[in-house]
């Protein structure tokens, strides 16, 4: 007896295959999805959600507790800039800390509200939750080696944020999480890394503000041309300009973003250093030039092409001691 084949007609068959191949699609891209959601190498990120610069803030809605956190913040930073742990472990400041940092975990960010709103409720949270996590360790001289017994910095990868947002799945946080997740991976904003105090002397030192959701875009200004112009972290000769390493950490950021915003001036920026001389000479005050090297330029305006002289970039070390008075033992 003859063995029968199963005829199919040609059109079903295109449809089965057509059914078979969006299933495959659908699930390679759900895949991804997932594994760039659990992504936190810096050189992976891939700026694709918003451009700050090309965005107005004026009537962006607060989601953070703002006034909150402003009010603690007048009480805890002194005029330097260091910040009075112990004081926030006493009373009334311990309790309303505390509160502040429950709404925080209570807050679900609604990822279609202004970027303005979402970018300062993510910023005033990470330097919040920095300094929760800072009390925790009575007498700490450096968040470097805070965890005893775990490689350095592993402070920042400590999952113990219940965070949970619509496009993160992990019921537990971390500040790396934070910073490289929530922050990095969904705004093309390099100015955050001057906003982000990661509770270290070379850190850019905690904003005494709060970050305003209607005001963000001007205070990102701020506090990037402070510390650009700050010789505690930058120092600039007229031939070598000693830099931050944040430079040197996220030098991608910078160099995107510098040669995004110079569309016309492309053949200007041909390198990578040019292109991160460009971002920090926009921020430098002649003031600046003229107090720590001879003047580079005879005008009496900020100089336009510093970049393109012959300026070698070098990356100062970072002093990750405390930025304050350590926590006291609570025992």
């Amino acid at each position: 007896m003859g063995t029968k084949t199963l005829a199919i007609p040609k059109t079903q068959l295109k449809v089965f295959i057509l059914i078979v191949f969006s299933w495959v699609n659908l699930s390679q891209n759900q895949y991804f999805a997932q594994a760039k959601d659990t992504q936190v190498k810096p050189a992976q990120i891939k700026f694709t959600k918003f451009q700050m610069s090309k965005l107005h803030c004026q009537n962006a809605k607060d989601i953070f507790p703002v006034s909150r956190w402003q009010s603690l913040l007048d009480q805890i930073i002194d005029s330097n800039g260091q910040l009075d742990y112990p004081r926030l472990q006493s009373a009334p400041l311990s309790e309303q800390f505390q509160a502040l940092v429950h709404d925080i975990y209570q807050t679900k960010v609604d990822i279609h509200a202004s970027a303005c709103s979402q970018l300062a409720f993510w910023l005033n949270a990470y330097n919040a939750l920095t300094i929760k996590q800072v009390l925790a360790y009575p007498n700490l001289e450096s968040v470097a080696t805070a965890v005893k017994d775990a490689p350095r910095y592993a402070f920042f990868k400590q999952k113990q944020h219940p965070l949970t947002q619509e496009f993160i799945h992990d019921q537990l946080l971390s500040l790396d999480d934070i910073e490289h997740r929530l922050i990095r991976a969904r705004f093309a904003e390099p100015r955050i890394h001057f906003a982000l105090n990661c509770a270290s002397q070379s850190c850019p030192p905690l904003s005494r503000q709060a970050f305003f959701a209607n005001d963000l875009v001007q205070q990102l200004e701020q506090v990037t041309k402070n510390f650009i112009n700050h010789p505690k972290y930058n120092r600039f000769t007229d031939r070598t300009w000693s830099v931050s390493k944040i430079f040197s950490w996220y030098k991608e950021d910078f160099i995107i973003h510098q040669r995004l915003s110079v569309t016309g001036h492309q053949k200007e920026i041909t390198t990578s250093d040019q292109a991160l001389k460009s971002y920090i000479e926009q921020y430098l005050d002649n003031k600046t030039l003229k107090a720590q090297a001879r003047p580079i330029s005879p005008s009496p305006q900020k100089p336009k092409e510093l970049s393109t002289r012959a300026i070698t970039i070098e990356f100062l070390n970072y002093d990750w001691s405390l930025n304050g008075k350590r926590p006291k033992s609570l025992n």
